[in-house]
């Protein structure tokens, strides 16, 4: 008996009780070879895999290289699968791995040097059939506001009439080598034709076209973005994440990082269609001192007006006390400046804190913010926070709130928040006032939301009710009800279907009366291929009969991951 198959019997030893037979993985191995099943086993189980032509050559000797691979992919076996064996095996197992040892760090590095650029994706073809009709204007769904379940408010959310078929791609490229590490993605749309948010009535396009691409390359040291929407999130007056008009504010362009500094270069065209060049820079731990230096500009090509905003802010601790400063200022025919002090200690699970704050004139690089321009403002404010993360625990309820009250303005806020869950139940109670939007609202509901399965039947109801009293202890209630099912045929099929109701009064963005309705089929083509079809109706029913609408339509998807 040779080499080869010795080898390869000791490994069926290991693994002949939990991999099932298959038959001809070789065409050089007869059926009535007395190692036949033990050939077709360790195939099956993926540890060989013989030549191209088909052939395993079991006349030839093994040799080191091809020992250790085999040798690893004994180990991943045992480590992915779980197979128990004893404590011989193992011990047997572990002698070959300590023998190859340097064999197989050769082996891995080769892989690793293989594994240097990685491409990975996603094709679909996605059809559109939507009919709306009612107000004639498009707003965004006024209850859950996420019509099409991305968790992202956008313009697919709106209340659009929609007829298309449109293919994308997208392409991720991976590159991991010595200190340097980047990735790339490009989405592509094509072969697109109908009356749609991003294109032109009746506009066709045959060919797949780049319409986004980002883009990340990193060092130890160093590091590049590039995008069309990149968040910096450094201020709110400072190209502030705004998501009723994000491109506004961050930076459509390339962000360097190196070190301590940061440089955000940017342009986009604002709402006259006017070219915008957008600079920022932030400079942290200046002198090797908890001090932060930013610089925003927002140069207007076509008009010529430019704005520009310096800052610093400086954290320090003292005594358990977070200290903060802040002191900005911006050019333009005011020279607006801006001073805020702050102070802030967590006693407990509840942070307190007071801030001073001095505008004059400041304006931010923004259309819309807090920072709009006010005249000789000056405000003591005092505040009290329990997070949502860090909450008290009473009679099994989690509670949590904050506090604020504005000296000068005497504007003050106070929200508290209790949530108590009893099985499939959970109960919430919430006051919340705020006098700078004049509320002052109770409000108590209780959700019932179980899951059930019969065989392959999934059922998903959800019940909850809400009363809300305002400051007059005048009561409006929110009733909601919903039941999602899917049933599975069978691994590959399932139907999914839902009705959902809800009569809603207050806390909505319109009050009025909602029915959905919806049916679907989702095929499971492959592990990395999908195909979909739904039908979905709404019908709302507004209080002020001008804002009702209905909306129908059938969508389908077909996707596929390489």
């Amino acid at each position: 008996m040779n080499k080869k198959l010795i080898m390869v019997l000791t490994v069926v030893m290991i693994l002949a009780m939990t991999v099932p037979a298959m038959a001809g993985q070789f065409n050089d191995v007869p059926t009535n070879h007395w190692a036949y099943n033990s050939l077709e086993k360790v195939a099956q189980a993926g540890l060989i895999e013989g030549y191209q032509n088909g052939e395993f050559n079991g006349q030839e000797e093994l040799s080191r290289y091809q020992v250790a691979v085999l040798t690893s992919r004994v180990m991943d076996k045992i480590e992915t699968d779980d197979t128990k064996i004893n404590n011989e095996v193992a011990q047997a197992i572990q002698t070959l791995a300590e023998e190859f040892d340097a064999e197989l760090a050769k082996v891995n590095a080769k892989v690793k040097e293989l594994e240097t650029v990685q491409i990975t994706g996603e094709t679909a073809i996605e059809y559109k059939d939507i009919e709306k009709t009612g107000a004639g204007e498009s707003y965004i769904d006024p209850y859950e506001q996420d019509w099409d379940g991305d968790d992202d408010i956008d313009d697919d959310d709106k209340v659009l009439a929609e007829d298309y078929l449109k293919q994308t791609a997208t392409f991720n490229v991976g590159i991991n080598k010595d200190n340097l590490r980047a990735d790339i993605q490009m989405d592509t749309v094509g072969n697109y034709y109908g009356d749609t948010n991003e294109a032109a009535a009746d506009q066709t396009v045959s060919e797949l076209e780049l319409d986004t691409i980002a883009a990340q390359i990193e060092t130890d040291d160093f590091k590049a973005s590039l995008g069309e929407d990149q968040v910096l999130g450094w201020k709110d007056y400072l190209f502030y994440d705004n998501e009723d008009n994000a491109d506004d504010e961050n930076i459509a362009g390339v962000i360097l990082e190196s070190g301590n500094s940061t440089i955000g270069l940017g342009q986009y065209l604002d709402n006259t269609n006017q070219e915008v060049r957008n600079i920022a820079a932030k400079q942290d731990n200046i002198f090797a001192l908890p001090i932060n230096a930013y610089l925003g500009v927002a140069d207007h090509k076509d008009t010529g007006a430019e704005e520009i905003i310096v800052g610093l802010d400086a954290a320090y601790q003292l005594a358990g006390v977070d200290l903060t400063g802040e002191v900005a200022v911006n050019s333009g025919d005011n020279d607006g400046k801006l001073l805020i002090v702050g102070a802030e200690k967590a006693i407990d699970k509840v942070k307190v804190g007071a801030e001073y704050e001095i505008q004059d004139e400041f304006v931010a690089i923004q259309p819309e913010g807090d920072y709009v321009g006010v005249n000789d403002s000056d405000e003591i404010t005092v505040k009290a926070e329990v997070t949502e993360d860090n909450p008290y625990q009473v009679l099994g309820a989690t509670v949590f709130g904050e506090y604020e009250y504005e000296f000068e303005s005497e504007d003050e806020l106070r929200y508290i928040e209790a949530n108590k869950e009893l099985g499939d139940f959970t109960a919430a109670a919430i006051y919340d006032y705020d006098t700078a939007d004049s509320e002052a609202d109770k409000v108590v509901s209780v959700a019932y939301a179980p899951e059930f399965k019969i065989n392959n039947l999934e059922l998903m109801p959800q019940a909850k009710i809400a009363a809300v009293y305002d400051a007059n202890e005048n009561r409006s209630t929110n009733k909601e009800a919903k039941l999602d099912a899917r049933y599975r045929v069978n691994d590959k099929l399932a139907f999914t279907g839902g009705y959902g109701w809800a009569d809603k009064e207050d806390y909505v963005d319109l009050a009025g009366e909602k029915k959905t309705t919806s049916a679907g089929l989702e095929y499971k083509v492959s592990d990395n291929s999908t195909a979909s079809i739904s039908y979905q109706k709404m019908d709302f029913s507004a209080v002020n009969a001008g804002d009702s609408f209905d909306r129908q339509g059938i969508m389908g998807n077909m996707g596929f991951k390489f």
